[in-house]
């Protein structure tokens, strides 16, 4: 994939908001109890930021480049979460080109956005088991309870994505 110049700078400067931000969000999101509901904090922000690289470049591969550089990152604090980081981009990717087969149109980016942070809790989930070999809604849930997180992950997923749409999307195509 060739990307120019200026797609590389909305990818950096993209990944550069999504570590400060996502901190901050980060803190927040520790006042839950339970640690698998993070993802409920994190689900609008999440979609708000990968939709800028998205909108602007319109690429399918975007996602894989701008997740492959904030693991790069994220690894310095833990190789699991580059590694979840990577798989939630690679799923997000792969499940937009099968929906959608391109980023044409401002539909198929809010719901192939959406999935980036649904995608996100899904593989937290997945990783978090392998370490500590026990599916984590185990010990604080039951399915009913993680299904329905997930769609209210993937539904504020699509909050973020339209708000990132209607606010950054009209700055950019001015």
């Amino acid at each position: 994939m060739d990307y120019t110049t200026k797609e590389l700078v909305i990818i950096s400067i993209t990944v550069a908001l999504m570590v400060v931000v996502g901190f901050i969000f980060y803190a927040v999101s520790n006042l839950l109890l339970f640690p698998g509901y993070r993802f409920i904090i994190l689900g609008s922000f999440l979609g708000f930021m990968i939709t800028i690289p998205i909108l602007k470049i319109r690429k399918i591969g975007v996602i894989t480049i701008t997740s492959i550089v904030f693991a790069m990152i994220m690894s310095l604090i833990s190789i699991f979460m580059g590694l979840a980081i990577i798989m939630t981009a690679l799923a997000t990717e792969l499940t937009a080109f099968l929906l959608f087969k391109n980023y044409a149109k401002e539909y198929k980016i809010i719901f192939s956005a959406a999935f980036y942070p649904f995608y996100g809790a899904l593989t937290f989930i997945y990783i978090s088991s392998l370490l500590i070999g026990k599916n984590i809604y185990d010990l604080i849930g039951n399915l009913t309870l993680f299904l329905s997180s997930l769609i209210i992950v993937y539904g504020l997923g699509l909050l973020g994505s339209y708000i990132s749409l209607n606010i950054i999307g009209q700055r950019l195509n001015k």
